[in-house]
């Protein structure tokens, strides 16, 4: 990864741009507060960025706001219980720091299911690495925004990422990886086995990976298609665009 460059080195355009990310990290942190104390109103989602960063811009993905539910963002952090499909033991700190792990993704695979997954170059408690399924280019109907949005489906420890990510280049979803970020989150003999086989493809890849990002996700199962969310539900409803 890149590191942050110093605010001396920054022209006018690039310092504008980190003031805003700097502003979309404190607000979502509140927000994040607001939650757990109980002070964020039921019908609001959580405006997590206010825009896409650039590296998941040049895949694809729309300029446009990212949400979160409160119901989501309470499962993030609710305590893991062994049987339980939901409660991921995040603490409130790493999750505060969303809007920054998103800058630089270690890896982006679509989802054989539904969406996009951004592997984050982050682990949870557990050290297991974070990653964030998320539906780009739908509509809020919540009272946060009531337009288009990218949604934030969920933040995770991931088991077995090495395998996942490996699969997903067999199969011709991988659409961006970062070997170096990856090589502090799964294990020596799966990151080789990746970079072997995005080397032996590496022209079919480049081309994969330029892909319209609402082709693909027009090829996996919606939101709301997923039976995940209530239709009459306006705080939680979020439907494709057509």
């Amino acid at each position: 990864m890149e590191s942050v460059p110093r605010p001396s080195e920054l022209d006018d355009g690039e310092l504008e741009m980190l003031g805003s990310s700097c502003k979309d990290y404190l607000r979502f942190g509140r927000l994040v507060d607001a939650v757990v104390s109980g002070r964020l109103p039921d019908e609001r989602n959580l405006l997590v960025r206010q825009n896409t960063p650039r590296a998941l811009l040049e895949l694809g993905f729309p300029d446009l706001p990212w949400v979160m539910t409160r119901k989501h963002v309470e499962q993030v952090l609710s305590p893991k219980i062994f049987g339980a499909v939901h409660g991921h033991g995040l603490t409130r700190y790493s999750l505060k720091r969303l809007p920054e792990l998103m800058e630089w993704p270690a890896a982006v695979i679509s989802s054989p299911t539904r969406g996009i997954v951004c592997v984050l170059a982050e682990r949870d408690p557990e050290g297991l690495p974070l990653v964030m399924p998320c539906d780009p280019d739908v509509t809020d109907r919540s009272a946060t925004l009531r337009g288009d949005v990218n949604f934030v489906l969920s933040v995770y420890g991931s088991v077995g990422l090495g395998a996942r990510l490996n699969r997903a280049s067999r199969e011709g979803r991988l659409m961006a990886l970062d070997l170096e970020a990856l090589g502090s989150l799964i294990p020596e003999h799966e990151l080789k086995e990746l970079a072997r086989a995005e080397a032996a493809r590496s022209s079919e890849t480049i081309e994969r990976r330029n892909e319209p990002l609402r082709a693909i996700a027009s090829r996996a199962p919606s939101l709301l298609d997923g039976g995940t969310r209530n239709r009459g539900e306006a705080t939680h409803e979020v439907s494709p665009r057509r």
